[in-house]
């Protein structure tokens, strides 16, 4: 219902600025009621993810971490890595089991692998952050 109002009161904005603006010849601020309307996302779904942390940071030898330019990869990035990668389990199970779709699994496990291959090849310390 509340949607429902919010865009009725769009329209009606919309109808009230069309008609000003014709009356005075000014299609400049068509839209300036519309800047401040504020969309909220949906809450985030909750992601199950088994394991738990061996380090916190995978990082070269011999270099202190402060000198190392740092990339973060979160639990569900690396519970995915782990289940797609390490467990050779495919996109629809993984999915399955953290609780989310496909689609999620793979915009995950694409986001983890650039992360990780970044990491490796440039020498970057992987830092581990636990989000919950």
């Amino acid at each position: 219902m509340y949607f429902i109002d919010r865009i009725l009161n769009f329209f009606q904005i919309i109808v009230r600025n069309i008609t000003l603006s014709a009356r005075n010849n000014n299609y400049n601020n068509l839209y300036s009621d519309f800047i401040d309307i504020k969309i909220m996302p949906r809450p985030k779904k909750v992601r199950n993810c088994g394991g738990k942390f061996i380090s916190l940071t995978y990082k070269p030898s011999g270099i202190p971490l402060q000198k190392l330019e740092q990339v973060h990869l979160h639990r569900d990035e690396l519970e995915t890595l782990r289940l797609c990668d390490g467990e050779g389990l495919n996109q629809e199970a993984a999915g399955v089991q953290m609780g989310v779709s496909r689609g999620t699994i793979q915009r995950i496990l694409t986001v983890a692998r650039r992360k990780t291959a970044k990491a490796l090849c440039e020498g970057y310390a992987l830092v581990f952050v636990d989000d919950e």
